[in-house]
């Protein structure tokens, strides 16, 4: 989850410094995304045995943490 926070911060970057004007997306529209990447999600170790419960959706105030130092 981290890491996908990470790559979605560098990608809206890249396109900022690439020259092109675009609106910074809050945390509601990052919410939304990752919640549509993550939520139900069962991660499965290399046996395909699944390690974890499925992941729950995350509200606004746990998105709202996760952007707090990007």
């Amino acid at each position: 989850e981290e890491a996908w926070i990470m790559l979605h911060h560098a990608k809206v970057r890249a396109v900022i410094e690439a020259g092109h004007n675009i609106k910074i997306p809050g945390p509601v529209p990052v919410m939304e995304a990752f919640n549509t990447y993550f939520a139900g999600k069962v991660f499965k170790d290399e046996m395909g045995e699944g390690v974890l419960p499925p992941r729950p959706t995350r509200d606004l105030h746990s998105i709202r943490g996760k952007l707090g130092n990007r």
